[in-house]
């Protein structure tokens, strides 16, 4: 069958063709959740690729290599009283000479499939449509945040994720909140740059937290032409520091709400912070008064990295009480709670399991406004 040349392949169907580069039994390689993920209606895509030429049967001696091991061909091979000696293309060649209708026949219950020359033009081709939309993203994110435009930066990632990875991708509002936050940041340490580095870095910054805040690889997260940028030892301890910065401030924007105080702390066995900014361990600060954060002249490369914690005069914050399960009591059952429990009541983490559950659909807005008047009622 003549390929057809007009046929194209989606992005999220790459992977589930690239499979084919060697001979695939298709009905195993349909249950493979790796190989179809995000791919609509697999089966169909690949009976489409079969029809127009796109995936070939496989040759006999390529399935019979990719369906056994070297035992079991010479097994095959004593039931035929033919000599074992030689590699596995070699027992092959002399069980495909010896009796090929009989191989066949077992080949018969299975369908391999590779794909056809075409099909590498295929994927060549979608390659370069991924590497070019992959750069023309970032690069639109970039420009879009260094405007200050986040929300806009955000929404391009989106529509790159869900037309080239998967369909059903979202971003959650914490996500944008810290990009927000992240590119107002001003730690101390920002001062030893340029204005136009420091607002570079501000940015290099958010798009790490969108792109590739798991990976240390330059290219997965910068555009291409900022590609050949070298982050001095100074300018990646600086995007450590705006991104502590950042994460204080998004922290102190949520207590802002219903906190009137904020304790600071350290984990005990932290040996990252430096001593300058270990000193405000157990310090309690009105919570429009914390000091920004890492404090002028932290040492700590990473940014020393605290603690934020609600402070209510007269109760122990450090009990350790089960408010989720509390709270879950509380919305089934919908019964008051025993005074003991309000008095050990998190009101932060309360609310917080009322806001994810309001951005779940699982309460409605009424139902979350009012428990929320509740709990400032007690404060």
């Amino acid at each position: 069958m003549q390929p057809n040349s007009n046929l194209k392949i989606l992005p999220n169907q790459l992977n589930l063709l690239e499979v084919f580069k060697e001979p695939f039994d298709i009905r195993q390689i349909l249950t493979k959740s790796w190989a179809i993920a995000n791919v609509n209606k697999p089966s169909e895509v690949v009976e489409n690729w079969i029809s127009n030429g796109i995936l070939v049967p496989a040759k006999a001696e390529d399935a019979l290599s990719k369906l056994f091991q070297v035992t079991q061909l010479k097994e095959f091979l004593r039931e035929r009283n033919l000599p074992l000696n030689g590699n596995k293309p070699d027992l092959i060649k002399r069980l495909l000479g010896y009796d090929e209708l009989g191989m066949i026949k077992i080949l018969a219950d299975y369908k391999f499939f590779q794909h056809s020359s075409e099909a590498l033009k295929m994927i060549d081709e979608c390659r370069q449509q991924i590497r070019s939309a992959f750069e023309f993203a970032k690069q639109k994110c970039f420009e879009l945040l260094k405007e200050g435009k986040i929300k806009d930066a955000c929404k391009v990632f989106v529509a790159y994720q869900r037309y080239f990875n998967a369909p059903e991708y979202v971003i959650y509002p914490d996500t944008v909140h810290e990009i927000q936050c992240t590119l107002s940041a001003t730690p101390h340490i920002l001062s030893a740059f340029s204005p136009e580095t420091a607002r570079n870095l501000l940015v290099m910054t958010g798009m790490k937290k969108l792109w590739g805040e798991h990976t240390s690889i330059l290219s997965d997260w910068l555009p291409e032409k900022l590609g050949s940028v070298v982050l001095t030892d100074e300018m990646q301890i600086a995007m450590n520091h705006i991104r502590v910065s950042a994460s204080v401030k998004k922290e102190i924007d949520e207590l802002k709400q219903f906190a009137k105080q904020v304790k600071i702390s350290f984990h005990p066995g932290d040996i990252e912070s430096c001593d300058l900014c270990l000193a405000l361990n157990g310090r309690i600060f009105n919570v429009n008064e914390v000091p920004a954060l890492p404090l002028e002249g932290c040492k700590s490369r990473l940014g020393c990295q605290c603690n934020i914690n609600v402070f209510y005069e007269g109760i122990d914050d450090t009990e350790d009480d089960d408010i989720e399960e509390d709270f879950d009591d509380d919305v089934n059952e919908g019964g008051d709670k025993e005074e003991s429990d309000v008095a050990k009541e998190d009101p932060l983490n309360t609310l917080r399991i009322l806001k994810q559950l309001l951005d779940e659909n699982l309460i409605t807005a009424d139902e979350y406004n009012q428990k929320k008047a509740e709990i400032l009622s007690r404060l």
